[in-house]
């Protein structure tokens, strides 16, 4: 006989200020993901369309793509420096998709595959 139990600990969480986050009225943050230091958040349309970051220190936002769809499956590297997402373009109803690199450092972004 096999018995199995649950343990559940309650958490307490603390909120020491509420900020509205710039050009959230106009198309609103969706589909969030913290950088893994946590300075800044990668956000998108609610369709998944445009990548933009959000830097908490100066308040600023900024627009890494509006291409359609990249906001779903979106990585962040451990240092926070590169961003990958997929693009997809439809030509003669095909839809093609390719893996693009996106160098905070630089500023640039360029196809993987």
């Amino acid at each position: 006989m096999l018995l199995a139990g649950q343990m559940t600990f309650a958490q307490q969480l603390e909120v020491k200020s509420v900020k509205i986050m710039k050009d959230t009225a106009q198309s609103g943050f969706y589909h969030a993901k913290f950088s893994p230091k946590g300075d800044y958040l990668l956000v998108s349309k609610a369709d998944y369309s445009g990548l933009r970051m959000y830097f908490f220190a100066d308040d600023k936002l900024k627009t890494i793509t509006e291409d359609p769809g990249v906001g779903y499956g979106t990585q962040i590297s451990e240092d926070g420096s590169t961003i990958l997402y997929k693009k997809s373009e439809f030509r003669n109803n095909r839809r093609y998709s390719s893996l693009v690199s996106y160098s905070k450092m630089t500023d640039a972004a360029y196809e993987v595959a």
